[in-house]
């Protein structure tokens, strides 16, 4: 290109500022210039206000001096300049106006329509010699830049250096708006960050991004684990829409394949549980695997539910409770834990791409309140959901655990079966039926039952009064804040 400009140069001056014209839209292209930068650039070269106004309808507008303003209107759709084309654009004035902060400002002197997009350039005393060339380019480069920013951006890890210097609050809005870029993120659109963590131990990062690609397409999206938990930056087409029914949906066909794919490998021949198998530490021929036994059929040695308590079974007893892996229940007199490890979410606001730390800080806040015992809606949490209830996270920790009805249900979790008693309870609190509730905790309704009334004569609640199922549930909320 260097060589050819030197030609040019000695043969013909305005093709060589034609070639350089392009070579200077070539490069914003080559480096993927944002649609700001496209516009800034375009009026630097031009030295006069360029405009252009994108395919969703927002209107960019730069001047000479690479300083932004806020455009009132744009050049009408069809005008002589627009209806003939390239070849009349650099000829043609626009009857519309565009103006700065309201005010009207001079008329466009150029105007190139493309793929639902419009550009123009303002220029006073009528259009110069390179202006038709300067919009063809110029539009030319938006429609590449365009389309491949629309395009879905895959979700993968990131740096966590730039992360963290995004959602930090103490670094300078200049470093923050550079590692926005670097991250691929714009600065002038609002952004949205979700936290995910993974109770089982698993890579965070890994989780966050193989459930954020199951959701619909978003237009960016960046991970990196920061303090073990990863931190989500999307910036979606529809800037306004939260991503919890997305991320709700996609946990949920994750749970439905984990249970199909353990169904099939629990029925194949020779796995413990299929037909004709032997239960592992079976002691007499005829005892029943685990998950084998009927609803409602009691196991050699168990005691049928609803006569007694689940856990008083014997040794050898299948329990209901321990059929699927990850539940719990009480053998022999020892405590096991109960709940299912799993994803837990927490979605944050929508703010401008320099008050990430905002956003970050709400999901922070959401995850808290998330488990992952219930169901993929009590797993993703959204901040703008809770309304008012956010407000108790402002409580210390301390003073949360030494709430009463916190300590009784803590000195409660602590006996040989409150385990499952406070279980039976948050379940039951979280979905309001007792037959929800025993589902979730693949238990009898009986025995949730059973449970229930276990927990009002060791508290003292009446669990149909109102009022005291809302101080359960707040009791449980605040124990859950004070632990997490």
């Amino acid at each position: 290109m260097k060589g050819l400009l030197l030609r040019l140069s000695a043969l013909d001056a305005d093709a060589e500022a034609a070639v350089r014209v392009i070579a200077y839209f070539d490069a914003l292209v080559e480096h993927r210039a944002t649609a700001a930068a496209l516009v800034r650039a375009t009026a630097g070269l031009a030295e006069c206000p360029c405009g252009l106004e994108l395919p969703d309808g927002r209107i960019l507008r730069y001047g000479p001096d690479g300083e932004p303003s806020s455009p009132s209107e744009s050049p009408t759709l069809g005008s002589p300049a627009t209806a003939a084309g390239p070849a009349a654009a650099g000829a043609a004035a626009t009857a519309g106006a565009v103006g700065a902060g309201g005010a009207v400002g001079a008329a466009a002197s150029g105007e190139i329509a493309f793929g639902g997009g419009r550009l123009w350039l303002e220029r006073l005393g009528g259009p110069a010699p390179l202006d038709e060339l300067v919009l063809e380019r110029a539009s030319l480069a938006a429609r590449v830049l365009l389309l491949s920013s629309e395009r879905v951006g895959a979700p993968h890890l990131a740096d966590p250096a730039l992360v963290e210097l995004v959602l930090s609050d103490r670094e300078a809005a200049a470093d923050r708006t550079r590692a926005l870029r670097l991250l691929g993120l714009e600065p002038d659109r609002p952004v949205r960050v979700v936290a995910v963590t993974d109770d089982r131990g698993r890579d965070p990062g890994a989780e966050a991004v193989a459930l954020v690609a199951r959701g619909r397409p978003v237009r960016s999206v960046r991970v990196a684990v920061i303090g073990g938990v990863a931190a989500v930056l999307l910036q979606r087409r529809d800037s306004t829409a939260s991503p919890a029914e997305d991320l709700r949906a996609a946990l949920s066909s994750r749970q439905a394949e984990s249970r199909n794919t353990t169904a099939s490998s629990a029925t194949a021949p020779g796995a413990p549980g299929a037909p004709g198998a032997t239960a592992p530490g079976a002691t007499a021929p005829g005892a029943t695997a685990p998950g084998a036994t009927a609803p409602g059929a009691t196991a050699p040695g168990a005691t049928a539910p609803g006569a007694t308590a689940p856990d008083a079974a014997a040794p050898d007893a299948t329990h209901p409770g321990t059929t699927t892996p990850g539940a719990a229940g009480v053998r022999g007199g020892d405590t096991v834990r109960v709940g299912r490890g799993g994803v837990r979410v927490g979605v944050g606001g929508n703010v401008d791409g320099l008050a990430a730390e905002a956003s970050w800080a709400q999901a922070r806040l959401a995850l808290r309140f998330a488990s992952a015992a219930g169901s993929p809606a009590d797993a993703v949490v959204d901040h703008d959901e809770l309304g008012p209830l956010a407000l108790l996270a402002d409580i210390p920790t301390a003073r949360l655990r030494e709430q009463p009805d916190v300590r009784a249900l803590d000195a409660l979790a602590r006996t040989d079966s409150g385990a499952l008693d406070v279980a039976a309870l948050e379940a039951f609190c979280r979905t309001g039926s007792l037959r929800q509730a025993a589902a979730t905790l693949y238990l009898h309704h009986s025995s949730v039952a059973a449970r229930l009334a276990h927990v009002e004569d060791a508290l003292g609640w009446h669990l149909d009064d109102p009022r005291d199922r809302f101080r359960a549930q707040l009791a449980l909320w605040a124990r859950k804040l004070a632990t997490d």
